[in-house]
């Protein structure tokens, strides 16, 4: 028969702390974001109504004038005394 080395003892292991490594990776995501905004322009527009009047003239008219006289013609009329 053949036979075979000796076999080794088995031991328990020995388990070491675990090395902790942190591998970073980057994204650039890109969020558009609108702020929509509306300008309204009021256009203000003031009416000024002039009105012209029917022109008139003024002419005189002269209707049988008696010329005046302070004292009345007769003295004996008290129709026309001042006094």
């Amino acid at each position: 028969m053949h036979q075979f080395p000796h076999k080794p003892n088995d031991l328990q292991p020995i388990v070491h702390p675990t090395n902790h490594h942190v591998n970073h990776v980057y994204e650039t995501v890109i969020i558009p974001h609108f702020h929509p905004s509306h300008t309204t322009t009021v256009k203000h527009i003031n009416y000024q109504h002039v009105h012209f009047d029917h022109p008139s003239s003024e002419v005189p008219a002269i209707h049988g004038q008696v010329p005046y006289r302070p004292f009345p013609l007769h003295p004996f009329n008290r129709r026309f005394r001042r006094f």
